[in-house]
């Protein structure tokens, strides 16, 4: 039976963001957040909001796509609504004022997006900031909409449960969910980022030495369950089915890619020879997972060094 752990390993630092992009994106969130801060303060005389980092940054699952753009989020919570819903402006104004407070952090204009102010950066990333407000403990969201446009939304509760799944599941649960991110940016699969989240946290199989073993496990578990309920919930409010609006054929052919990934995972796992199971998991995650030396596959065991060839091209270096 191969053991690929170790060459999982070397794929899950050749997927993930690097400390001097990480950096490079709290500093520009940072002057987001300033920049707001100040024309809310200075140019509206109102209060200054707070900000809550979600998404994929706070979970430490952010992966660095083939193509295309990082997605940082970052929620901001307006201070100065009045207690009461119904007086609240719709949510048209309120997207109108961030998108003024943006308007010249760079050069590129920003968007306003269905559920978001969208800030673009040229160095390959972009940053959207959700707008929230919060009436008699429920927290709403700032959706694009000529009517009200609030609907309730609360991402901290979101943080607490993945939190709180990683304290019962360990320390495999962000891992597993990179590899399905980067998988699916591989495969150009329908599934988004909340959804791998989701799943994975909700059928992780846990198998503490073996990232190879665990990330198979995982998407049988995942198989199995979209193929019976064909639903993916959101744990906290509002509880909607993320996939409700889905297709059959949509659905179907989601399940198919991860058949496809759970019968080729399969049979990597029980090759005997690891060059061969190298072979199959590069087929099913690209060349960003890594080649090893010929000799250490001779010994049919997993390799106690493992190298990336220096003449394969790496645009996911930063």
């Amino acid at each position: 039976m191969a053991d690929l752990d170790k060459q999982f390993q070397v794929y899950k630092s050749n997927i993930s963001v690097s400390n001097s992009k990480e950096t490079s994106l709290r500093t520009s969130r940072d002057n987001i957040r300033d920049t707001i801060k100040e024309y809310f303060s200075k140019e509206l005389s109102i209060a200054k909001p707070k900000f809550w980092q979600q998404g994929s940054f706070s979970f430490r699952t952010m992966i660095r796509p083939i193509d295309g753009e990082i997605d940082v989020d970052d929620g901001i919570y307006l201070q100065h609504l009045s207690s009461e819903k119904s007086d609240w402006p719709k949510t048209k104004e309120i997207r109108q004022l961030l998108l003024d407070a943006v308007e010249d952090v760079t050069n590129s204009k920003p968007e306003d997006k269905s559920n978001c102010v969208r800030v673009i950066y040229k160095n390959d990333y972009h940053i959207d900031l959700p707008i929230y407000a919060e009436s008699k403990g429920t927290y709403y969201l700032s959706t694009y909409s000529d009517g009200d446009g609030w609907i309730p939304s609360d991402p901290k509760a979101l943080k607490d449960w993945f939190y709180n799944k990683k304290g019962i599941l360990g320390a495999q649960l962000q891992p597993c969910i990179k590899y399905l991110k980067a998988w699916g940016d591989f495969v150009s699969c329908d599934l988004t980022g909340i959804m791998y989240t989701i799943l994975s946290a909700e059928h992780l199989h846990v198998k503490e030495d073996r990232d190879d073993i665990c990330f198979v496990k995982t998407v049988e578990n995942i198989v199995n369950h979209l193929t019976i309920y064909q639903t993916i919930k959101r744990p906290v409010i509002p509880y909607e089915d993320l996939i409700d609006s889905w297709s059959k054929n949509k659905i179907d052919r989601v399940i198919s890619q991860l058949e496809k990934l759970r019968d080729k995972g399969k049979d990597a796992l029980n090759e005997s020879n690891n060059k061969k199971a190298n072979e199959i998991w590069q087929s099913l995650l690209g060349d960003r997972f890594p080649d090893s030396d010929e000799e250490e596959y001779s010994k049919n065991t997993a390799p106690n060094i493992i190298l990336v060839k220096e003449n394969t091209p790496k645009p996911w270096r930063l």
